[in-house]
C-alpha cells in the first residue's frame, strides 16, 4: 500500500518584513502648518500645536497601558487617533507608524506588534520634542 505524504502547509501567511531605522525621527512638514496658520491665524495655530503635543503625549501613554494589558482593540484605536493627529500637522513618519500600529494590533503577530509599538513610541517622543520646538513666527 502506498502512503501519500503531502507537503505541510504554513500555519499562517508570512508577515511583511520591514527594516527599522533606530535613528529615524519624526519631522514636521511645514506645508500643513502654513495652511493652518493661514486659516486660523498664528495664535490659534500655536494653541492647536500645544494641544496636539499634549494629546500626543497622553495617547502614547494610554497606548502603552493598552499594550501592557494586551488590549489590542484599544491599542488599535489609539494608533488611529495618533494617525489623525500626525496627519493634521504634517508628521508623515509618525502617521505611517501609527497606521502600522493599528494594523498590527488588528493582527495576530505579537512580535510585529511589539516592534511596531516600540517604533511608534520612539517617534512619538521625538514628535513631542519637535512640536515643542516649533515657533509659529518662524513659519
Amino acid at each position: 500500500m502506498m502512503q501519500s505524504h503531502a507537503m505541510p502547509q504554513p500555519a499562517r501567511k508570512p508577515a511583511q518584513v520591514s527594516w527599522i531605522d533606530p535613528s529615524e525621527v519624526a519631522r514636521i512638514d511645514p506645508a500643513p502648518l502654513l495652511r493652518l496658520q493661514g486659516g486660523l491665524g498664528p495664535q490659534l495655530t500655536a494653541d492647536l500645536l500645544r494641544r496636539t503635543r499634549e494629546d500626543l503625549a497622553y495617547l502614547t501613554a494610554s497606548a502603552r497601558a493598552a499594550q501592557e494589558m494586551g488590549d489590542n482593540a484599544t491599542l488599535a484605536r489609539f494608533g488611529r487617533r495618533i494617525e489623525v493627529l500626525a496627519l493634521q500637522i504634517g508628521m508623515r513618519t509618525l502617521r505611517r507608524a501609527a497606521a502600522n500600529l493599528a494594523n498590527c494590533a488588528d493582527g495576530l503577530d505579537p512580535h510585529a506588534l511589539a516592534a511596531t509599538f516600540a517604533r511608534l513610541e520612539r517617534l512619538a517622543q521625538s514628535a513631542v520634542q519637535s512640536i515643542g520646538a516649533v515657533r509659529i513666527s518662524d513659519l
